[in-house]
């Protein structure tokens, strides 16, 4: 079995929530990850960087003494985000990207977008400032099929989006499955598509996800875990057993991250 040796790693895929759970999760992620990618999806939802701001401080609140953790904040995209939003989320330096959840598709989505051509003006905004959407992939249509909400969303909104904004970086989670073909020819096929291998253990990753991560998508993959559906130690203990090669590991924990969010080096 391959072990990786990996400096201090990233998580860019963490749920931490509020309250009693976020005093639980944070002192846990801390001792384990330098930096987290936070997700908005709160109960109401991060929509503000006044709101962003406000949660950040609470998530450094709950930092244990001793310890380094930098949260990188995102926004939760509605169907009336203004694009001024996105003006102020650039000035403020602590948020990097905006999160889209169809409306009814997960957990606290009820305020999430009902139509992505509402957002047409946000997502000019967001593509002009080089903010990256983070995308929550499924259809919520009532004519659709369960199993076939990630395939028809590839079809039906996230193509004609990034055909759109070319410009836009665009991060996919949840590994895509069970259409992993579909989902890695569109990530292999748009320069502005990533994707967050997250919510799904990596030892049930298929091995043609795994040939992607080590081959032509070695640049487009980041290693997220959702925490804590996925505990770090368990993750860990499964990638070491997928084969990820040596000069990859580095790439997909850290460096594609650091590129797409555009954060610096350190």
């Amino acid at each position: 079995m391959q072990a990786l040796t990996l400096t201090r790693p990233d998580d860019w895929h963490l749920h931490l929530r509020d309250g009693a759970a976020l005093a639980a999760v944070v002192p846990h992620t801390a001792r384990q990850f330098a930096r987290a990618i936070v997700m908005p999806n709160l109960k109401p939802p991060v929509v503000t960087t006044e709101q962003a701001a406000a949660y950040r401080a609470r998530v450094l609140a709950a930092v244990p003494p001793g310890l380094d953790f930098a949260p990188l904040m995102t926004l939760y995209l509605t169907d009336n985000t203004p694009p001024a939003e996105i003006d102020r989320a650039g000035a403020a330096g602590f948020v990097h990207a905006v999160k889209y959840y169809p409306a009814g598709a997960t957990t606290h989505s009820d305020a999430g977008v009902t139509d992505i051509s509402n957002c047409s003006a946000v997502l000019a905004r967001m593509e002009e400032a080089g903010l990256p959407l983070l995308v929550h992939g499924e259809v919520t249509d009532a004519d659709v099929d369960i199993f076939d909400r990630e395939r028809v969303f590839i079809e039906r909104v996230l193509e004609p989006l990034v055909r759109r904004f070319p410009e836009l970086r665009v991060v996919m989670t949840h590994c895509g499955q069970p259409w992993t073909d579909e989902t890695l020819s569109v990530i292999a096929h748009w320069d502005n598509v990533y994707m967050a291998c997250t919510s799904v253990a990596p030892k049930y990753w298929p091995g043609a996800f795994v040939q992607f991560i080590n081959t032509r998508g070695r640049e487009k993959m980041l290693f997220g875990t959702e925490y804590p559906t996925i505990p770090w130690d368990r993750a860990r203990e499964e990638i070491d057993g997928l084969g990820i090669r040596p000069e990859v590991a580095p790439l997909f924990f850290r460096e594609n991250a650091e590129r797409v969010f555009k954060w610096s080096v350190g």
